[in-house]
């Protein structure tokens, strides 16, 4: 008897394990939309980014995903990854144009310029199972493969 109770508590498990990993998939229409939200981003500004990646939510690995981007900046530049289901990630690029306070003189109408317009996304890659299934503007490709987990 305890036997069938083993059984029927494994084969429940397993039911349960199975829902779950066909929750954590993206459909054929989630993809399209994850598509659709990268291709807002390029010269989207970067000072409203969570304007644009919140739509990602409901494809987010975990929920805390937005509230820890890892963005790294050089030069010129910033790239960054958000974490999806499936084994899927959104890399980015933006430019990143820092603060010249001193070129800011007094009086002037516009004394954040430097945050209005400059600092937009240029490039977004969007990787599932290490492949590159959506890609717009530039990104180099040293930071795509350092993201790939499968190479062919």
């Amino acid at each position: 008897m305890s036997q069938r109770c083993i059984i029927a508590l494994l084969l429940s498990a397993a039911a349960i394990h199975a829902s779950d990993a066909k929750d954590e998939s993206l459909s054929p229409s989630d993809v399209a939309k994850i598509k659709g939200i990268c291709q807002q981003a390029i010269g989207y500004p970067v000072a409203t980014e969570h304007d644009l990646w919140s739509q990602l939510t409901p494809f987010l690995r975990s929920k805390a995903e937005l509230d820890h981007l890892n963005v790294d900046c050089s030069s010129q530049h910033c790239s960054g990854s958000i974490r999806l289901r499936d084994d899927a990630e959104v890399l980015f690029t933006s430019v990143h144009v820092p603060p010249q306070h001193s070129d800011v003189g007094p009086g002037d109408l516009t004394p954040d310029i430097e945050f209005k317009g400059n600092n937009r996304f240029v490039g977004v890659t969007l990787l599932r199972h290490g492949k590159v299934i959506f890609k717009r503007g530039e990104l180099p490709e040293w930071f795509i493969d350092a993201h790939k987990r499968y190479k062919m």
